[in-house]
């Protein structure tokens, strides 16, 4: 009798960790595609090399929603069989998303420096190009400056050859008028001092941060599973 109810408890812990992962599968591949469609303002100068841990960890996402479903076959049915593959299935998931996460932080340098490279030599506004109009966009509506703080646009030739902030990191009021625009672009007053940087670290750390939290639950599904084996 008391085998029954342990066995009993078993299930119902399995039913709930793989009804939480398909949870998290879900969650990570929504984040996944909607980092991949919604690339917008500073993210639309990232070339697609420096999502590839995002990608993969998406693929990892719609795995884990797929093996959740024979993670409730084999609690059901008890099949050892069934148990060995989810075990063995959900240990290289694990790999994979594991991989996924050092190559998207390793690349979330290459991606700082590939926005850095944007404002220093690309940044023109008499030539109303692509970099030019992202960082406006994304310094106006972030109520931001430069990529860590504002200083960052020392660095630019925009800076070296104008000596001047752009007006795009000035402060305004509530109608969109600048405070003082004179003194903001010198860098004396009314200017805004936190970095924009939350672009990448919106697409990184979020998806980065759910992943770490699926792959604790995983591998506590893996086990208790080991576990229930066991007991069959």
């Amino acid at each position: 009798m008391r085998m029954e109810v342990k066995e009993s408890l078993l299930k119902t812990l399995l039913y709930a960790f793989n009804v939480l992962l398909f949870v998290c599968g879900a969650v990570l591949l929504g984040l996944g595609i909607w980092i991949a469609i919604k690339r917008e303002g500073l993210a639309a100068l990232l070339n697609d090399l420096t999502y590839a841990g995002i990608y993969v960890i998406t693929v990892s996402g719609a795995l884990i929603m797929l093996f959740a479903f024979l993670g409730f076959y084999a609690c059901a049915d008890g099949s050892k069989p069934a148990i060995v593959l989810y075990c063995t299935l959900m240990l290289m998931v694990i790999g994979l998303k594991i991989a996924g996460c050092v190559i998207q932080f390793v690349f979330y340098r290459e991606a700082t420096d590939q926005l850095r490279s944007s404002y220093i030599s690309g940044y023109d506004p008499g030539s109303n190009n692509r970099d030019t109009a992202l960082w406006d966009a994304t310094q106006e509506d972030g109520r931001c400056c430069g990529l860590v703080w504002h200083l960052d646009w020392k660095e630019s030739d925009f800076y070296k050859n104008l000596t001047r902030f752009p007006s795009s990191c000035c402060v305004r009021d509530e109608d969109g008028e600048f405070l003082d625009e004179d003194s903001c672009i010198q860098g004396r007053d009314h200017i805004h001092t936190t970095g924009c940087r939350f672009v990448l670290e919106k697409s990184y750390f979020i998806i980065g941060a759910v992943a770490i939290v699926t792959i604790l639950v995983e591998l506590l599904a893996v086990a208790f599973m080991a576990w229930f084996y066991q007991h069959l």
